[in-house]
């Protein structure tokens, strides 16, 4: 995985994420579709557009973390009979090797890096 992630060619720095995303993915063996909101050619708002794309995949309910309760129009999701679920993110303490203390809020690629192999059973 790191070797993947260090001679990947990206000339966008968004090129490089979904790279990453993808690798990250196969690294732990999750086997995922990806779509580019882009391809569904759509102006609409933040909610809206979210409908639109949750409609043509046919989901019936749209997980989202609590700080899009400031944004979502919930009347929207109702209308359209799909239910918006909120999750709040809480940190796991897991090991890290340089640091004695635990730094919250990395990305997984730390808890990889820290954890290699075991990261998949820990989270699935």
């Amino acid at each position: 995985l790191y070797y993947k992630i260090l001679i990947s060619k990206s000339f966008y720095l968004c090129d490089l994420n979904i790279k990453i995303i993808k690798l990250i993915c196969n690294y732990l063996n999750l086997n995922r579709e990806f779509y580019f909101s882009s391809i569904f050619k759509t102006k609409d708002n933040k909610t809206t557009k979210i409908i639109n794309i949750l409609n043509n995949f046919d989901k019936a309910t749209y997980l989202s973390t609590i700080g899009s309760n400031n944004y979502l129009e919930k009347k929207l999701f109702i209308e359209h009979k799909i239910k918006l679920k909120y999750f709040e993110y809480i940190p796991q303490k897991y090991y890290q090797k340089t640091s004695e203390n635990f730094i919250s809020h990395l990305s997984i690629l730390d808890f990889i890096f820290n954890n290699g192999k075991y990261t998949e059973n820990i989270f699935i």
